[in-house]
């Protein structure tokens, strides 16, 4: 099996923080937060990151690549040794992406999943998706990622939405877990109609808060958007 040398690449710093927000339980949105985020990792005893840090971490990565001791900081907030041990930790469950034709060492390439939504190849996607039911929770959380890249470079975002707006990995891990509050895909509106059209609220409580969900994210969308006609529509229903 090929190994991945053990590095803070793009994809080990886009990790990182999606854990760092999972373990505070709200999303870093503005300096405000980064402030608030600071203060608690300076209560855990574990170092010192300043305000600014995490900005830069969180909005300005591009051009401010986070330095070691900050990221051996951030690490051991999260309950790992270092950041060495973040990096190997995490090389498992990349190869096992990897292994899926899923690319996450660079964007110099695309992955299998990338193609066969270009090519609209339904059949291996089902496949796939099927699959990811008995699969660790991180890859499959590592695999919604990977379809989010996918669809913001993809001229068949339609197609996908329109196929597996109903398939339960995808509805559970993309549209609910993996919610992109910037709405960086087009017509990522049209995708949440998609995913309430199999969506019946009076059925159960299940479908109930389906309804609830999938209806707020648009409404909060048009809201943010100063679209006010939709976001009346949206607030009607709800």
């Amino acid at each position: 099996m090929s190994t991945i040398k053990p590095q803070f690449d793009q994809f080990t710093l886009d990790r990182l923080k999606f854990e760092l927000l999972k373990k505070i339980g709200w999303s870093v949105s503005t300096k405000p937060d980064c402030a608030k985020l600071s203060v608690i990792i300076v209560e855990s005893g574990i170092g010192y990151i300043s305000e600014s840090t995490l900005y830069r971490l969180f909005f300005q990565f591009e051009k401010h690549r986070p330095y070691k001791s900050t990221l051996n900081i951030l690490c051991q907030f999260l309950d790992y040794k270092d950041s060495n041990d973040f990096v190997e930790k995490l090389a498992e469950s990349r190869l096992q992406l990897h292994a899926s034709g899923i690319n996450t060492l660079a964007n110099q390439y695309n992955g299998l999943l990338f193609y066969c939504i270009e090519h609209t190849s339904k059949t291996p996607l089902i496949e796939f998706f099927e699959e990811t039911h008995e699969l660790p929770h991180q890859f499959k959380e590592d695999v919604s990622v990977a379809i989010f890249d996918s669809l913001v470079k993809t001229t068949q975002y339609d197609w996908f939405f329109k196929e597996f707006a109903s398939q339960s990995y995808v509805r559970e891990y993309f549209f609910e877990r993996g919610h992109d509050t910037k709405f960086r895909i087009k017509n990522y509106d049209q995708a949440y109609f998609k995913y309430l059209e199999s969506v019946r609220a009076d059925k159960d409580i299940q479908h109930f808060q389906d309804y609830i969900f999938g209806n707020s994210v648009l409404f909060r969308h048009y809201y943010i958007s100063q679209k006010s006609n939709q976001a009346l529509e949206q607030a009607n229903v709800l």
